[in-house]
């Protein structure tokens, strides 16, 4: 097993080696500056989500693409030393949607599912799949952070209208969401200093 683990490291290391280096010319998209926040902070699945949102608008910007995947995959990792070799295969699968030629992930996949048929592990809990049809607390928390954050990156792009919107969308959810009441303040403030 360790042996196994070095190996989706090393593997992933030389995935990376390529380097997703981040340019001096700031990404304005709001999707994926919450989502490098959050992988910044170690929440890989509240991460994939925004990461995803960002692609998916924005299929033509490789480090975008880049990024998505490295988080797709590290992700997978934790799920494989946690012994969720499912849910690891589910991350694989995801990345290599992206990138289906990417032989390291190809193999990646392919070890991974050789875990499942070894461990015969049940089906993956529906709440640990970031793609869940259903809407679970879980998800809702997601849903929510994803709009504050949004907000946040817009407020920060002083686009105060947008960003009461994604804050409005919060409390939608959950009516006695402080942060959100707060900074809907700030911004119609903003908005009426800037007049």
């Amino acid at each position: 097993m360790k042996e196994l683990i070095f190996l989706l490291t090393f593997n992933f290391l030389l995935l990376t080696s390529a380097g997703i280096c981040f340019s001096q010319q700031s990404d304005t998209d709001p999707y994926f500056i919450s989502g490098v926040s959050k992988y910044l902070e170690g929440e890989y699945q509240e991460a994939i989500p925004l990461l995803e949102k960002a692609f998916e608008t924005n299929k033509k910007n490789k480090k975008i693409e880049q990024f998505f995947i490295k988080a797709l995959v590290e992700t997978a990792i934790i799920c494989i030393t946690k012994n969720e070799y499912k849910d690891a295969s589910y991350y694989f699968e995801k990345a290599l949607k992206i990138n289906p030629k990417d032989e390291k992930l190809q193999r990646m996949l392919k070890k991974t599912q050789v875990l499942i048929a070894e461990s015969k592990q049940p089906e993956p809990k529906q709440e640990n799949i970031i793609a869940s049809p259903q809407i679970s607390d879980n998800e809702k928390r997601k849903m929510m952070s994803e709009h504050f954050n949004k907000a946040t990156a817009l407020f920060q792009q002083q686009k105060y209208n947008e960003a009461i919107k994604e804050w409005d969308e919060v409390l939608k959810n959950d009516p006695n969401h402080q942060q959100s009441k707060e900074m809907i303040d700030k911004a119609k403030k903003m908005l009426v200093n800037a007049k």
